[in-house]
């Protein structure tokens, strides 16, 4: 007589859905490898290290993030989340073999305020970073840590009583080519 197991789908997602929170990852010496201040702001990544010293920082555009991430003593391949006290998601951290592949971050509403794109820990692919009602406020373009590619910026004019102006265009070997600058003529005057 033959048997048939018969596992249901859901019982499998409920193996591999679930949650690894940021606290869980270290270096391999055992250094955390986020850092939680405040509970409403999205967590520091270690960065390092340079001169012997460690720093933990936010994510920012271009930084490489080549240390590796280890859980429960092996190399870290999924998906970390950060959560605030009560539970929102500020964060969320792609990892393969232990390096960054992509880091999503969000504000206390849920919209999203940061993409950060990397192959094994350098910057590649499109970053952007979101104003507060969900327009584009700066996105750069990245291959293997070099800035190449379409950028867009928006800048702050509010100190001197005018509206934000925006920038855009392509980078080739970190030369910027301008196709539309709306702030020119407010550059000029400071020239």
């Amino acid at each position: 007589m033959k048997t048939i197991c018969f596992i249901p789908f859901f019982a499998c997602f409920l193996v591999y859905s679930q949650e690894t929170n940021i606290e869980s990852l270290q270096l391999d010496c055992g250094m955390a490898y986020f850092w939680k201040g405040n509970s409403r702001q999205n967590a520091s990544i270690i960065q390092g290290p340079t001169a012997g010293w460690y720093i933990y920082a936010p994510a920012g555009f271009g930084v490489p993030y080549t240390n590796l991430a280890f859980c429960n003593g092996a190399l870290f391949s999924g998906v970390a989340i950060d959560k605030d006290s009560t539970g929102n998601v500020l964060g969320l951290y792609n990892f393969k073999n232990g390096l960054i592949e992509k880091i999503t971050e969000f504000t206390v509403q849920g919209a999203p305020m940061s993409i950060w794109n990397y192959d094994r820990g350098l910057a590649h692919g499109v970053q952007k970073t979101f104003e507060i009602d969900g327009s584009l406020r700066y996105m750069v373009t990245y291959e293997h840590g070099i800035e190449h590619g379409p950028f867009y910026e928006t800048c702050d004019r509010y100190d001197a009583g005018l509206p934000p102006c925006f920038r855009s265009g392509y980078t080739d070997q970190k030369e910027r080519c301008y196709t539309e600058n709306s702030c020119e003529d407010f550059e000029k005057t400071f020239e």
